[in-house]
């Protein structure tokens, strides 16, 4: 029989040769909803019972219902295939349950199970899309950023129409909304901005004018009216109007008659009008502790200017720490959330822990009020993102993001945002067992992909399709042929189908390795070396087979020009057994005369469906480098010979006199070792250093 394009020999992983198991084998470790999963079953004993599908279960805190499809090969090899429902993003395990074998003569019963992880993304962005509005918004900019911040990484496309409408929408000075300007919408729009590589410019240098800082900007005071004024001790007699330039955040003038006083604020070609007075004293205090009011410029407002602060830290900019850290309030929890990304005080983290509730925080501290809140626990959380509470908060907060939008918006932002649609392709049938005509179907579940298809022509599969929906392809193989495969790769993902069209030999795997199978062994994700012309280097690269099978045919590969300078003592391998780690010697440069100053490649590792990689860059210049450095080493070895030499021969002598009878058997020693010394003093010297030395410097 034709054997398949990779063949394993199975290895039972029993306690001993008599106890019952089976050996689980699945391709991938990681699917999206709606893919096909892929498992073998083996058995080192025959069960007392076939096989159905009862006997396989998909398992999360309880059975979950799934369509399964058995195929029995032989007595002790199945093969199992279903489709993985739509659910949420998580562990999963494959079970083998209530297995019947016999040992001795008492009939037992057996199970195992085997871990895998469906990556799914939250409900809630599914919730956000459907609350968007035609033109891109969510209602007003601060939602409308929050929201596209949620949505960027998951659903692109309907994060860019949020942010576009916030740069169509921007109000002239660049603030938020247009022609009402608020602090915390325009903080949140900053953010947005930013991180959409939008122009941030405008939004920024307006935000940090809004706050109450004298020191930015120019102030002046605009007078109107007929008569004499006094300022910082100087009159002034106003025929109309005048314009004096503020010189303090203090500002008091008395005049002999009414006038009409309007302060004023200038910053980068904006003017504001920030007070206006009528009467015949003015007296005003410019807020200078940087705090932020609701709107430019207004009296303080704690919240506002803990959104001001972040939207100013995100941009790199000064924000107003020391008020943030003097006038929170000791019992609302924003103030510590919040507080505590953005400047991280040992206090309000203490304070954070100290107030959790379970797995939640409320509006205010635990003693006050009990009441989830979630658009404030999604803060702290992710504010204790290093601590262990982390995971049991985000848990909890995994399933509240469709109650309502800004919560929704806030969960998914600061605590999903690594999420992402995944290409799902699901395949019909997952194995073909001893039929002369089938029907393939694949299905697409999600954007239109390209799927690549390998098969043996007389299939008449096509190489490549664009997949929307689903595609059926009848499959007719003739007389006489000998088993096959198909491939199926999409978005870095495979399916392999065995078609089995005869009788299974007993330790053959259909299904093939995982791609990570085979890894290099190596502490670093590149390699990188300087190193002079003259030197030689010598180390080994070691990689080890992680499967639970063998695995064949395994090459090492250098690309690029690195084999012009790179020697491999053994670059193939027919087979590497389950768990080994195998070692290969290198050489760099062997001829000691590098023919260029830089060489750069990867080292490949592969077999029929396994592929791992180093990148490597060596940089070859004249000079002294840690190699020289070595040759100092050497020298010195060569000074302690020739005291050894020396001390030898010393003792050599005493020892002839003594032992007048030996003295042929000492002078043999004493030419010995002065042969050797003379060698090594006239041997060109050829100096080496390990790959590890040269990584470290």
């Amino acid at each position: 029989m034709k054997r398949l394009q990779y063949f394993f020999v199975f290895i039972i992983l029993a306690a001993s040769a008599s106890a019952f198991d089976a050996n689980v084998v699945t391709y991938r470790d990681n699917y999206a909803p709606l893919e096909t999963f892929q498992a073998e079953v083996i058995f080192n004993e025959d069960p007392a019972v076939d096989l159905t599908s009862t006997n396989f279960e998909l398992y999360r805190d309880g059975s979950i219902a799934t369509l399964n499809f058995v195929e029995k090969l032989n007595s002790r090899h199945y093969f199992v295939y279903f489709d993985i429902p739509n659910t949420e993003d998580g562990e999963y395990h494959f079970k083998l349950k209530n297995v019947k074998y016999i040992e001795g003569e008492i009939l037992k019963t057996f199970g195992k199970q085997k871990p895998f992880n469906v990556n799914s993304i939250n409900d809630g962005f599914d919730y956000l899309i459907s609350s968007q509005n035609p033109d891109g918004s969510f209602g007003t900019a601060g939602k409308t950023a929050l929201a596209g911040l949620a949505l960027k990484n998951a659903y692109n496309e309907m994060a860019n129409n949020a942010v576009s409408y916030l740069t169509a929408n921007q109000d002239p000075t660049g603030c938020y909304p247009h022609g009402n300007c608020k602090v915390i919408d325009s903080s949140l729009a900053l953010i947005a901005l930013k991180e959409f590589n939008e122009n941030y410019i405008k939004t920024r240098n307006w935000l940090k004018d809004a706050g109450n800082n004298y020191e930015i900007g120019s102030w002046n005071l605009k007078i109107n009216g007929n008569g004499v004024c006094s300022y910082e001790n100087e009159n002034y007699t106003i025929s109309g109007q005048l314009d004096i330039e503020v010189s303090s955040s203090n500002i008091t003038i008395e005049c002999d008659s009414e006038f009409n006083f309007i302060l004023r604020h200038s910053y980068l070609g904006n003017d504001y009008n920030i007070y206006e007075y009528f009467g015949s004293e003015f007296s005003y205090g410019i807020e200078d502790s940087g705090c932020y009011g609701v709107g430019f410029k207004d009296k303080c407002d704690y919240i506002s200017t803990l959104y001001a602060s972040w939207g100013l830290q995100k941009v790199g900019e000064f924000y107003p720490e020391d008020y943030l850290i003097n006038n929170r309030l000791e019992n609302r929890t924003l103030d510590h959330a919040l507080g505590y990304i953005i400047h991280g005080d040992d206090y309000s983290r203490d304070w954070l822990l100290n107030n959790q509730i379970g797995s939640y925080w409320s509006y205010n501290s635990a003693s006050i009020s009990q009441t989830p809140d979630y658009y404030i626990s999604a803060l702290a959380s992710y504010a204790l993102k290093d601590e262990i509470v982390f995971a049991g908060s985000k848990n909890y907060l995994s399933d509240k993001t469709e109650n309502d939008m800004l919560s929704s918006s806030m969960i998914l932002y600061l605590l999903f945002n690594d999420q992402t649609i995944q290409d799902s392709v699901s395949v019909s049938p997952g194995i073909v067992n001893n039929k002369n005509i089938f029907e393939l179907v694949l299905t697409n579940h999600e954007n239109p992909v390209s799927v690549n298809i390998e098969a043996p022509n007389f299939t008449g599969l096509p190489s490549e399709i664009e997949l929307g929906g689903s595609s059926e392809f009848e499959v007719n193989i003739p007389e006489n042929t000998e088993s096959f495969e198909i491939n199926i790769e999409y978005s870095n993902k495979s399916y392999t189908i065995p078609v089995i069209l005869e009788v299974i030999e007993e330790g053959t795997v259909l299904l093939p390795p995982p791609r990570d199978a085979l890894k290099f062994i190596l502490d670093k994700d590149i390699i990188n070396l300087t190193a002079n012309r003259r030197d030689v280097l010598f180390d080994e690269i070691s990689f080890t087979n992680s499967w639970d099978f063998n695995i064949g045919n395994v090459s090492i590969i250098l690309t690029g020009n690195l084999n012009e300078i790179i020697e491999l003592k053994e670059d193939r391998f027919d087979l590497i057994g389950s768990g080994d780690t195998i070692s290969t010697e290198l050489t760099i440069n062997s001829e000691r005369d590098a023919g260029l100053n830089f060489y750069q490649g990867f080292i490949v590792l592969k077999s029929a469906k396994t592929v791992d990689s180093v990148p490597m860059i060596l940089n070859f210049e004249e000079g002294e480098t840690a190699a020289d450095e070595g040759a100092t080493d050497a020298m010195d070895v060569e000074a302690e010979n020739e005291e050894t030499i020396e001390e030898t021969v010393s003792t050599t002598s005493s020892q002839e006199e003594e032992k007048g009878s030996l003295w042929w058997l000492w002078l043999l020693i004493i030419l010995m070792i002065v042969v050797i010394a003379f060698l090594f003093f006239r041997r060109k010297k050829v100096i080496t250093e390990d790959l590890g030395d040269y990584i470290k410097k």
